[in-house]
């Protein structure tokens, strides 16, 4: 994939039992889920790549709030999203925090 030779940081692969939870309305200030998603990869400092099922409400520029496994919730910033299929999406997600 050229997004590979396009990264300025590290990816790690997540641990195992690992999985994200994503909050579409990333401004609001009280945590509430609203999706669970499957960790592709993900960096320390920069971002990772999710996997959920498919919504209109995941669009590059949208701010959400993301919690990677044992993580705090991070404001975060959708970059790009390609369609898997009918049901899931792929999702380039940048921490702003």
């Amino acid at each position: 994939m050229s997004t590979l030779t396009n990264r300025r940081k590290l990816r790690y692969a997540p641990d195992k039992l690992d999985v994200a939870l994503l909050m579409y309305n990333g401004l609001s200030e009280v945590w509430a889920p609203d999706e669970c998603c499957l960790i592709i990869d993900e960096s320390a400092m920069s971002g990772c790549q999710l996997v959920v099922r498919f919504s209109d409400k995941c669009k590059p520029g949208s701010k959400v709030r993301v919690k990677l496994g044992q993580m705090e919730p991070l404001l975060s910033e959708i970059i790009w999203r390609r369609e898997i299929d009918a049901d899931l999406i792929r999702l380039g997600v940048q921490f702003l925090e």
